[in-house]
């Protein structure tokens, strides 16, 4: 294999130009991030911040897959933590904010219909009135016409 091939060291697969990777700060070995279970907001995290660094399994001793910073301390972890929980917080409060706003959607779309339906029978309610009155002007017409004569 040639030297500037680089490939995962879990699985032996080579990186393509879209993989996601990881690398260990100890042993500088390259990882896909799935084959090692790191997650998409902990990749955002270590691309973005030199103040962490992630370790691998063979390189670590007590660690568990955490990210953790170059003197191992445990503020660090700590924040990192609160990031992801903060993140996916977030994340749900997006798919509340999703959901609340198809819900008042369709109230909105059930409360026009109403009023429709509404005005159907009011009008109809209002073209029933008039023909019973003109129905009652008919029958006194007749009646002044009948008695009449």
């Amino acid at each position: 294999m040639a030297d500037d091939v680089h490939v995962c060291e879990r699985c032996s697969d080579n990186f393509i130009v879209n993989s996601k990777l990881v690398c260990c700060k100890k042993c500088k070995k390259s990882y896909h991030s799935q084959c090692v279970s790191v997650k998409d907001d902990a990749l955002k995290i270590l691309s973005k911040s030199n103040n962490f660094a992630w370790i691998c399994d063979m390189c670590k001793n007590a660690e568990d897959g955490a990210c953790v910073d170059d003197n191992g301390g445990q503020a660090e972890k700590n924040k990192l933590k609160s990031e992801c929980l903060k993140q996916k917080e977030i994340e749900c409060l997006q798919r509340e904010k999703c959901i609340l706003e198809k819900l008042v959607t369709e109230l909105e779309n059930a409360s026009q219909l109403q009023k429709f339906k509404i005005d159907v029978y009011e009008k109809e309610l209002n073209a029933t009135k008039t023909s019973s009155s003109n129905s009652g002007m008919l029958q006194k017409t007749y009646k002044a016409i009948v008695y009449q004569q």
